[in-house]
């Protein structure tokens, strides 16, 4: 069958969406991975295929695709980026990201542990049989398969002496967008229910607590480099946070590196430990056995602070606290195996890691197991079919800010309730350019790590857009 795999923000999801495409096409389906509004939404002419989703998120936009979709006789899956780990329970995301109708639109709805499996089985029990637990993709890049491919990455700007990395989430305060302009984005989309949504109130408790947060940090990380000259103190910005909000703040620090560059992963791997503080990451290292240290010097009630990632990896309380952890884990007293052996224990339950089947091959499976006789299109001619819509598409996409911009701008004129905000909502970061020789290192590196995938033919299409087919 033709496989579309949505793809949303690369330094997130373009080594799992990568390795579930090279999955698929090698047993002989045709891929198409990245942006792909402008083609599956604006080419209503192509032949049915699969519709693999970032989310149900419940929009008027993305509910008329998904169902003009189905009605055109496509497949609809889904696996949620966001996946809702980190919080205490799954019932926010399950009635948020997702509905009845969305449900029913889906073919498939792919979990990741029994985490969200159970939430959403609640939440909509007439469609609990299109739920599926697999794990994911994205948890598959920290097997230890695959360990030499990330260590062997480049990791621009670093030397070849040991560092540490601080894995960051303070979005609210120092991202892309204001926390104005991401609320009323949020508002805009229709996460918040009328004007007393207690998730609009989270919004700016979470900017509260990153912002008493913020200084524990800044001082963390320069007294980690000066307790450690020989160690490289690597920062790793969010990928929706500024690179040059993070060194105006930690200032000139000799053997500090921040850095945006490439995937997590690279990072990850080979690090003398990692540290976090309610961030994403602490499961992906405890699934790559890589040493964590969870840094809360914020504590309370807040839901940032007691985040469920904070339960993994040595605890540092506050900066003294964090030098002892990383100097013993440097020395080798600290017990890493015990903490480490807890740790995946304790994660079972929200992230599935089946040892005898990755994941990628699971979510193939169940797509092969509903196909109804789709039939497979060589990439070259989906190329052709699908030209022009991207070229209009690229077209609008350069255009799209100031159109925007005019169209608020007009909107607040008109506007009988005084002027809005003309702050445009930045969304290009989630998705630079994905360069041809950056693909040729992602499928080679496969290939050499897992001994696979040496029958697929990788095309770059277009700057946001891959194709992926046996030959």
């Amino acid at each position: 069958m033709d496989i579309y795999l949505k793809m949303e923000i690369k330094a997130r999801e373009l080594e799992g969406r990568l390795l579930l495409g090279l999955v698929a096409a090698e047993r002989g389906h045709t891929v198409l991975l990245g942006e792909q509004r402008p083609v599956v939404r604006e080419t209503p002419e192509l032949s049915p295929g699969l519709y693999h989703d970032t989310c149900l998120y419940p929009s008027r936009g993305q509910t008329r695709l998904r169902r003009q979709l189905r009605e055109r006789g496509w497949m609809v899956t889904s696996q949620d980026e966001e996946h809702g780990l980190l919080e205490p329970t799954y019932d926010n995301y399950a009635v948020k990201r997702y509905s009845l109708e969305n449900m029913q639109l889906a073919n498939r709805v792919f979990a990741w542990g029994r985490h969200d499996h159970a939430s959403l089985a609640d939440v909509y029990p007439e469609e609990s049989d299109r739920l599926e637990i697999v794990g994911s993709p994205r948890i598959d890049l920290n097997r230890p398969e695959l360990t030499d491919f990330f260590q062997g990455r480049l990791k621009p700007g670093l030397g070849d002496g040991p560092y540490l990395l601080f894995a960051n989430n303070f979005t609210r305060v120092i991202g892309t967008n204001r926390i104005d302009t991401f609320v009323r984005h949020m508002r805009g989309a229709g996460y918040f229910d009328g004007d007393d949504d207690p998730f609009e109130y989270l919004q700016y408790e979470e900017a509260a607590a990153q912002m008493d947060f913020l200084p524990h940090m800044i001082r963390a990380v320069r007294q980690v480099a000066k307790a450690h000259p020989d160690l490289t103190v690597v920062v790793r910005p969010h990928p929706q946070e500024s690179e040059e909000s993070w060194r105006d703040l930690i200032g000139p620090v000799p053997n500090v590196l921040v850095s945006g560059s490439g995937d997590i992963g690279r990072w990850m791997r080979g690090a003398v430990a990692v540290v976090q503080s309610g961030d994403t990451t602490a499961f992906e290292a405890t699934v790559a056995g890589v040493p964590l240290i969870a840094f809360t010097p914020v504590r309370g009630e807040h839901h940032w602070a007691a985040r469920f990632a904070n339960r993994f990896g040595f605890n540092a309380p506050d900066v003294d606290g964090l030098l002892e952890v990383v100097a013993a884990i440097r020395d080798g007293s600290a017990d890493h195996d015990a903490v480490l052996a807890a740790d995946r224990e304790r994660l079972e339950d929200r992230i599935t890691v089946d040892p005898g089947r990755w994941a990628a091959d699971a979510i193939v499976d169940a797509w092969e197991e509903d196909d109804p006789g789709l039939g497979t299109t060589p990439v070259d001619e989906l190329v052709q079919r699908t030209r022009r819509a991207r070229l209009e598409w690229r077209a609008k996409e350069i255009a799209r800010p100031a159109l925007s911009r005019i169209r608020q701008v007009a909107a607040a004129a008109a506007s009988d309730s005084g002027p809005t905000s003309a702050t445009p909502y930045l969304t290009a970061q989630k998705f630079p350019a994905i360069a041809a020789d950056e693909l040729v290192e992602l499928v080679d590196g496969y290939r050499h790590a897992l001994d696979r995938f040496h029958g697929v033919q990788a095309t770059r299409i277009g700057p946001r857009l891959i194709g992926l087919e046996r030959g």
